[in-house]
């Protein structure tokens, strides 16, 4: 494994088509609903951030992870 020296920055996604941020680290049944859509029945959203596949992803990580106090994102 490489030794990474840079600086590691957590940033929220880089959506280039607007849409609706839902704030999914208040409602679990919200995020029980957009989890039961099979997200890979529809072609890619292209619109969203490269690293995700529809704007549930997106929203779910920008709200849910990113704002935690819990997050198990850690320098690797």
């Amino acid at each position: 494994m490489r030794d990474f020296e840079g600086e590691i920055i957590m940033r929220s996604p880089d959506d280039s088509r607007q849409h609706v941020v839902i704030n999914y680290s208040k409602s679990w049944k919200l995020v029980e609903e957009a989890r039961g859509i099979n997200p890979y029945a529809v072609r890619k959203d292209l619109g969203t951030d490269y690293r995700f596949w529809n704007e549930f992803h997106s929203n779910f990580y920008a709200t849910a992870i990113l704002t935690s106090k819990k997050t198990k994102i850690i320098k690797m």
